[in-house]
């Protein structure tokens, strides 16, 4: 069998303590060893006896986090465990992916085009940088990088492929899902035990079935929530509801876009996450386990025993069902923007064109 020898920085240790301490690193490799995990020979023999291609997408703070290593004037653990992976993706050959959260920033976030793009050159750079001077930084010297030399990009075709539309493919049936679960949640008409059976026979019924958000309903309205899942409240100004809603419908695309990618059959790319947001970690990880098991069932402890059962029954007769809008006559994007000026109305969301 071949093998690959390959040796690794006297710093490594370190490297490899700060992402297990940290624990941004998300994968789908079953039955993986976690050792192996962060062991670069690994993908290294991947990709040269099988022909793998492998490319970590990052969030929208891991982005932040390793462009402050160059622009701010100060360093802390976030931006060294940034440093940190950066420099395992060099010596593994894996691609850093920042298409969803440069499309987040311009699309949905804060700041300007012209800002986000120098964001952009700066990741870029800091990814082709000596992985030793990311190292210096991220063993103390937070002014190795002040100086990096920043490449010049394609600004126009790049402002130009993030610009040309307001929203990617699919993000919104993915608003349209949490605007239906916030909905669900603040109904003071159901009572907590039964808001999941609810809104997942709403799911069904009335739009489509999505595992990041069905998982996400598991532990929204199950017995053990995770804090800061409801992003969204009554009492926040309308502006602050409106971003509430953004940022809780890019945790489930982020999901969402991460399991497309896997499960498509003429992928040509292996991915890996790197993310802090504790809610979007522990979604991607209960997900993988439902991927895995291709049922819902190592789930099932989240809920409790009168959820777990209609959830399952729900589940195994939803193909049978004859009253589901999914697929008929009636879905199209003109029902789509529909559900959400209605509730975005019912959520005091002032509509904007969908």
């Amino acid at each position: 069998m071949p093998e690959i020898f390959l040796a690794l920085p006297s710093y490594y240790n370190k490297i490899v303590c700060r992402l297990r301490e940290c624990d941004w690193l998300i994968h789908n490799f079953h039955d993986s060893d976690q050792n192996q995990v962060y062991n670069p020979a690994g993908y290294l023999f991947n990709q040269e006896f099988e022909d793998a291609r492998y490319f970590a997408c990052i969030d929208l703070n891991i982005l932040q986090y390793a462009v402050n290593c160059v622009k701010k004037n100060y360093s802390n653990e976030h931006f060294r465990n940034a440093c940190s992976m950066l420099i395992f993706c060099r010596l593994a050959n894996i691609e850093i992916e920042s298409g969803l959260a440069m499309y987040e920033r311009i699309n949905h976030g804060i700041g300007d085009v012209e800002e986000a793009l120098d964001d952009l050159a700066i990741l870029r750079a800091l990814d082709s940088a000596d992985p030793n001077l990311l190292a210096e930084y991220m063993l103390g010297n937070q002014l190795v990088l002040r100086d990096l030399e920043i490449p010049a990009i394609d600004r126009g075709e790049v402002r130009d492929g993030l610009t040309r539309y307001k929203r990617l493919i699919d993000w919104d049936s993915i608003y349209v899902l949490i605007l239906g679960a916030v909905s669900f949640h603040l109904d003071d008409n159901v009572a907590a035990p039964c808001k999941f059976e609810h809104f997942l026979d709403w799911m069904i019924r009335e739009f489509r079935l999505s595992l990041p958000v069905l998982v996400y309903a598991i532990r929204l309205f199950g017995k053990m929530p995770l804090s800061g899942m409801m992003k969204f409240k009554l009492t926040q100004l309308e502006s602050e509801r409106k971003r509430a809603l953004a940022n809780m419908t890019w945790d489930l695309f982020f999901v969402d876009r991460y399991f497309k990618n896997w499960v498509d059959p003429q992928k040509t790319r292996e991915e890996v996450v790197f993310t802090q947001d504790r809610v979007v970690k522990e979604l991607l990880r209960m997900a993988i386990n439902v991927q895995y098991a291709e049922t819902v069932d190592p789930l099932l402890h989240y809920l409790r025993e009168s959820q777990s059962y209609r959830c399952k029954e729900l589940l195994d007769s939803a193909s049978q069902r004859d009253d589901r809008v999914y697929l008929t006559k009636d879905w199209n994007p003109e029902y789509r923007a529909k559900l959400i000026r209605s509730f975005e109305k019912d959520l005091g969301i002032l509509t904007e064109e969908a």
